[in-house]
C-alpha cells in the first residue's frame, strides 16, 4: 500500500497596527483581532500555524506607508526566519497591513517569494501563488495606495 506524502505548510502571520490607541477602540484591526482570524484561516486550509512567532514578531504603531517594509522590525524578524526557511506562508488580515505603496509591497514580495513563501490574505480571500490571486492582489495594492493617498491629503 502506498501513503501519500503531503507537505503541511507552515504559516505565520504578520500583524501591523498603525495607530494603537484608535484600534484599541476599534476592533476591526487590532492586534488580537489579525492573529485570531490569521489562526482560523490557517487552520481551515491545514496550515501548521506558529502563533509565538505570529505575536512575537508583530508590528504595533508602525505606519505601513511610512516606514519602508525593511524598517519594520516584525517583518523583518519574519524574513530573516523565512531565509532560515522557517515557514512557507506568510498570512496577512488586510492586504493594507501590507503596505499602502505599490512599489514597496511588489519589492517586498518579490524577496519573500524568493525564499519561497507565500501570501495570503485573508479579508480578501486571495492566495498569491496563482495568476488570479497575483492580479487580485495587484489591483487590491493600487486600490490600497489611493486610499491612503486620499486620506493623507486631510491630515
Amino acid at each position: 500500500m502506498k501513503t501519500s506524502t503531503t507537505k503541511v505548510l507552515r504559516a505565520r502571520a504578520y500583524i501591523r497596527v498603525s495607530h494603537v490607541g484608535k484600534a484599541r477602540q476599534d476592533s476591526l484591526l487590532s492586534d488580537v483581532m489579525q492573529l485570531d482570524e490569521s489562526r482560523r484561516y490557517a487552520e481551515y486550509l491545514g496550515f501548521a500555524f506558529d502563533e509565538d512567532s505570529s505575536k512575537t514578531h508583530s508590528d504595533i504603531d508602525v505606519s505601513g506607508f511610512r516606514k519602508p517594509w525593511r524598517q519594520r522590525p516584525g517583518l523583518m524578524a519574519h524574513y530573516q526566519a523565512a531565509e532560515r526557511g522557517e515557514f512557507d506562508v506568510l498570512i496577512f488580515y488586510k492586504i493594507s497591513r501590507l503596505a499602502r505603496n505599490v512599489k514597496e509591497a511588489l519589492d517586498m514580495i518579490s524577496a519573500f517569494e524568493s525564499l519561497g513563501v507565500a501570501f495570503h490574505f485573508v479579508a480578501e480571500k486571495v492566495d498569491s501563488t496563482s495568476g488570479h490571486g497575483r492580479f487580485v492582489r495587484n489591483v487590491l495594492l493600487s486600490a490600497a495606495e489611493m486610499q491612503s493617498e486620499d486620506t493623507s491629503e486631510f491630515l
